[in-house]
């Protein structure tokens, strides 16, 4: 104790020393590895995203998930969502994400849904933009498209003097 009285008097900080501990080194889920995969591919880095997903496969070969986004890295988008697709034009907010839940009924779908329409970085924003969206185009575009027009309703007329009533009419309020 008067050491360190005695030090603080000098100005002099005392040395103290810990004993080195060992560390366990953390292990990455798979869940974290597809996560930051997904992340790198939404950035445009494939070949950090096919390292994460490559190390996922390592462990578990059968896993759907890495399985699938290989298969967008490495595989031709038509292959994969098919060959007819209809335009679309981006609104404001939309990510490929969510266009491919929408459209596709799989948000991991993004990234075949990027190179489908030549886009090397989804995430960028693409507003107003006009895509090709895999299959037909959904009822409610193509109900506005190809809407039938139906004529104006007509205005039904009340007659307004006993003359212009029918017959029967007539003949039953003069029995009254």
């Amino acid at each position: 104790m008067l050491g360190l009285v005695l030090a603080g008097c000098t100005g002099v900080a005392p040395r103290i020393t810990l004993a080195p501990t060992r560390v366990a080194p953390r292990t990455i889920s798979v869940g974290d590895r597809l996560s930051y995969a997904i992340v790198l591919l939404g950035k445009g880095q494939v070949q950090a995203a096919s390292d994460q997903i490559g190390a996922v496969l390592a462990e578990d070969p059968k896993q759907p998930t890495a399985q699938l986004l290989l298969s967008e890295i490495e595989r031709n988008p038509k292959l994969i969502l098919g060959e007819h697709s209809h335009a679309y034009r981006v609104r404001p907010g939309e990510t490929m994400t969510s266009m491919a839940q929408r459209f596709l009924g799989d948000d991991k779908l993004f990234y075949a849904l990027a190179r489908l329409n030549g886009i090397a970085i989804p995430d960028e924003p693409l507003s107003g933009r006009i895509i090709q969206i895999p299959g037909a185009a959904p009822r409610a575009i193509r109900a506005r498209v190809q809407k039938p027009t139906s004529p104006p309703p007509t205005k039904r007329e009340e007659p307004s003097t006993t003359a212009q009533r029918t017959p029967a009419v007539v003949a039953w309020r003069l029995r009254i």
